[in-house]
Order: structure tokens, then sequence, then C-alpha cells
């Protein structure tokens, strides 16, 4: 036991130094910094006098512009574009990435596994962490689905996510695994299909429109119509050159399928004839995924309620919520939405990874395909940052042939997207079969 005590120590100590490295030494290629400095300089500017802000000329939604201008706040007027500016966006990112770390680093008490994920994958998307948003936008999810499966009040969870839509839209395919994790046993022993139960995830499905919608009305009063760009933005971007479907038909290339790399939305995308038939089909392939996954969870539950166990009889454990009852299996689920939009998504932008680590951090790996899955997660996050940003323009974008058209990428990079993405579908894959072994201890909580 002192031996693990002495290594969950080292690991501490080596995230902190490591992370405060990257913070404040490491210098980010193909940094994103100055942009934000400058949508803050001019959110902040509008801000202290009382000037329009243009939410059209961002691609954030309205409460992401307000994060990333919060340095500029505490800063003041006077200190925008310049090192004190710079100082505070980068402390506030570590602080709450330790606070992140520390959230899931204490259980399990025996397993460092966990642990090391979280660790390595920040490691290996070191040039994501603290120059882009995403690294917060996980933090919210994390935090939300703690809330679901700990014993706390069933609108916390709620407000989390509504916090986390208005961040960024991608956590709103988690509202129907929010709703469902936040009704209590008691209401299922006979069966998951009653009007009281349809009233229950009714009126929840109402509170957490309201509470979106109550942090989404502010901004809106003061921007108007131009604080809804954004969804019209990401609406008509193209088929990103790093998605899924952009590796493959990198692949097809080479069979005879012509592309070539375009640029547009602030983006490269891979354009052929058929891409965007791909980029159309994108969400329904989104939305046949979730309901997927949805009915394992479903069929997961009326297998787990089916067997007899004396824990589950007294009234103690009717009070308690599936997502009490069953954290792995909805932390497992949480993450197989998330890395199953990434993988299915037209775009999937690297930093897209940090949504992950702390769910998977969460889980206690009981399983072997657990195991597996957080394996081949690592190994993705390994192959992204040699893709992006040290590969980037030399093996994906190269060969200029107009302003904005270039060649096909090179058989290296088609490799190795091709790796990658495969990584990340075959991580997804073991992640849903470890929930189809019902033999294994799923259902017991070690958080």
């Amino acid at each position: 036991m002192s031996s693990l005590n002495d290594i969950r120590i080292f690991i501490v100590l080596f995230f902190i130094s490591i992370h405060t490295y990257l913070a404040y030494s490491y210098s980010t290629p193909a940094s994103d910094i100055n942009y934000y400095s400058n949508i803050s300089n001019n959110y902040c500017q509008a801000f202290y006098y009382n000037q329009e802000f243009n939410y059209s000329d961002v691609e954030y939604p309205p409460l992401t512009i307000l994060w990333m201008s919060i340095p500029g706040l505490i800063v003041g007027p006077a200190s925008f574009n310049n090192v004190q500016w710079l100082i505070t966006f980068k402390t506030l990112y570590l602080i709450f990435h330790c606070i992140i770390f520390l959230s899931i680093n204490n259980k399990p008490k025996n397993n460092l596994l966990p642990r090391i994920i979280y660790t390595l994958s920040g490691i290996f998307l070191l040039n994501f962490l603290y120059d882009r948003q995403d690294l917060w936008l996980g933090g919210l999810i994390l935090f939300g689905v703690i809330a679901l499966i700990k014993k706390t009040h069933w609108t916390i969870p709620l407000l989390v996510l509504a916090i986390g839509i208005n961040f960024k839209l991608v956590p709103i395919i988690l509202i129907p695994l929010f709703i469902i994790g936040g009704i209590a046993n008691g209401l299922v022993k006979q069966s998951i299909f009653t009007r009281k139960i349809f009233w229950v995830m009714s009126k929840r499905l109402l509170i957490i429109i309201g509470f979106t919608l109550l942090i989404f009305l502010p901004f809106y009063l003061w921007g108007g119509d131009g604080t809804l760009y954004f969804l019209s933005y990401h609406r008509d971007r193209g088929l990103q050159l790093e998605s899924t479907y952009s590796s493959i038909l990198m692949a097809l290339h080479y069979a005879g399928l012509p592309v070539h790399v375009g640029h547009g939305f602030g983006a490269y995308n891979l354009e052929s004839p058929i891409a965007g038939i791909l980029a159309r089909l994108s969400p329904f392939l989104l939305v046949t995924l979730i309901l997927y996954l949805f009915y394992i969870l479903i069929k997961y539950l009326l297998y787990r309620s089916r067997i007899p166990q004396n824990y589950l009889q007294d009234e103690k454990h009717d009070k308690l919520t599936l997502a009490q009852t069953y954290p792995q299996a909805f932390i497992t689920i949480a993450i197989a939405i998330l890395l199953g939009s990434i993988c299915v998504s037209k775009v999937l932008s690297p930093q897209y990874l940090l949504w992950l680590p702390g769910l998977y951090a969460m889980l206690n790996y009981d399983s072997r395909y657990q195991k597996i899955s957080g394996y081949l997660f690592l190994a993705a996050c390994a192959l992204t940052t040699p893709i992006f940003p040290y590969l980037y323009y030399t093996e994906f974008v190269h060969d200029s042939s107009g302003y904005s058209t270039w060649a096909a990428p090179t058989p290296l990079a088609t490799i190795l997207l091709l790796s990658r993405n495969s990584l990340l579908v075959g991580s997804l894959i073991y992640l849903v079969k470890s929930l189809g072994k019902r033999k294994e201890n799923l259902s017991i909580s070690t958080l």
C-alpha cells in the first residue's frame, strides 16, 4: 500500500510540474492564443465602453466568447494583448486543469491505470491543452457526469450540462442520458414504460431546456440575432480534413477517387465528388449511433434489474437513481456517445479528444474490454499530435495549386490519419463491448 501511495504522490507531482511547464514555458506551434486575445480585446472594449460586439465575426457560442474574455475582464482594458493578459489566461486554464485532475485522482484507490491514461493523454495532446477551449468543455462534461452519479439533487447535473451546451453545442447529445440517469430505481421496479416515468422525463427535459435558454437569454438580449451565427457557421462547414470520412476518401484516392484539399470556414477540408454527400449524411449516422447506444444501455439496465440481489430490495435503493446505482454503465455510455460523435462527425478537430480523458479516468477498468478501449484511446492521442501540427503543413496541406486549393494528402498522411481514426473507432467498439459483457461487475460503484 505504501508503494502505491508513493506512486500516486509521484503522479500528482509529475502532473503539476509538467503542466506548469506546458502552461507557462512551452510554445505551442500553430497557436490560437493571438486569435483569442483579439476576441477578448474586442469583447472587453465593448463591455467597458458600452460598445457593440459583433458576434457574427466569431464562430464560437456567446458563453465561450465570454469565457475566453475573462482574462481581459480581470486585467482591465489597459492590459489587452500583453504579457499580463497571457499569464492570466494560462493561469486560469492551469487551475481548472488541476481541479479536473484532483476530481478524478483519488478513486479507485488501488488502480493506477485511470491516472496514467489521464496524465499521458494530456501530455500527448500538449499542443491543445492550454491553447484551445476544449479543455474547459471536457471539464464541464466531467463535472456534470460526476454530479449525475453522486448523491446530488437531480437539477445540478442538468444545470452543469446546460452550461456545457451553451459553451459548445456538443453536450446536447447527452441530454437523454442525463434524464434517464436521474430516474429513481423505485420508478422502474415494474416497467420503464409507464406514464409516471414519461411525465418525470418530460418534466426534466423542460427543465434543462429552460436552464439552457435562461443562460443564453442575456447574451441574446445584448447581442441580438448575431449570437446565433455559430449555428449556421457549423451547419455549413464542409468535410474537415481530419474526419473519419476524409481518411476513407484519402485511402480511396489511391484507388482512383479524385480528391483535393480546400479551405473554408477557418479550416482545411477534403473535397471530392462524394464529400458533400458524406457531410450531409453525418448527422443521420450520429442519431443512429446514439439510438443504438441507448438501446444497449436500456437492455443492460433491464438485465441488471432482474438479478435478485438483497441490496436492491430496500427503500434506500429505491431512492437511488439509475446513474447512482450503475455509475460505470452511465460513464461508459457517456464516453461512447461523445467518442461516437467524434468518429461520425464531419468535423474532427484534434482538440476534441480533450472531451474524453476525464471520463476515461472515471472507469474502474475491471473489464478487459475497458482496458483495451483505454489503451486504444491513448494510442490515438499519441498519433494526433504528429498529425497536427507537426506534419500538417507538409503531408496534409502541400503543393498549392491555387489560392485555396491543394493537392491530395501524401501516402504518409493517409496512413497516419487512417490509423488514428481506426484507433478511435476501435476504442468505441471495445467500450460498447465492455457494457455487453454482463458478467462483469459494472454496476457496483468504486467511485
